[in-house]
């Protein structure tokens, strides 16, 4: 490459303008990089200063290396790897999911089961599952409590009968004397 001579400034205003009409070699651009670049700022005329951002930045892109093309297959590769390995995912859950409502006797027994919640119709196995566990986990509860519930009414259940029984006798140290007796005599019997 033989060495050119520096452009004057107004050498580089027609250039800039043939520039923006796309009229430069690439010859030109670089020697309009060039003027950019070892022409001090500020020392040109404000119309020229006005475009040095725009051939610097042209002038940065030159410096970057361009990246490699990819090819068809090489991105036909990649696509094709990502849909696999989604298809592959999608299918393995696919048949966990039957796996688990065929061989789970919970998921057997409610098979095409639905409730209602809120007035909206739901068929989806694991809310339906998840809404049948709860109940159960209320009814055991419930269950629970009543037992400890008949357990107090068996103790003070001869209790309430005695002083039922006894509420109509007149003499109230006979009526004592009587539940006392009653009362040892039944938990002597249980």
């Amino acid at each position: 490459m033989k060495h050119q001579k520096p452009l004057t400034e107004e050498c580089a205003a027609s250039l800039v303008a043939a520039f923006l009409d796309g009229a430069t070699t690439p010859a030109q651009e670089e020697s309009l990089y060039a003027f950019f670049h070892n022409s001090p700022e500020g020392t040109l005329s404000s119309e020229m200063e006005a475009c040095r951002p725009m051939f610097e930045w042209y002038a940065g892109l030159k410096a970057q290396k361009p990246r490699p093309a990819v090819s068809f297959w090489g991105r036909f590769k990649y696509v094709g790897v990502a849909c696999a390995t989604a298809a592959l995912v999608a299918g393995a859950s696919f048949i966990a999911k039957d796996a688990m409502a065929y061989d789970n006797p919970l998921y057997a027994q409610y098979d095409g089961s639905y409730i209602i919640r809120n007035g909206q119709r739901i068929s989806d196995m694991d809310v339906i599952l998840g809404t049948v566990l709860q109940a159960e986990r209320l009814a055991d509860s419930l269950e629970t409590v009543a037992a400890r519930e008949e357990e107090l009414l068996d103790c003070d259940y001869d209790r309430i009968l005695v002083e039922t029984a006894l509420s109509n006798v007149a003499d109230p140290a006979l009526a004592s004397e009587l539940k006392n007796e009653l009362l040892d005599e039944s938990y002597e019997n249980q």
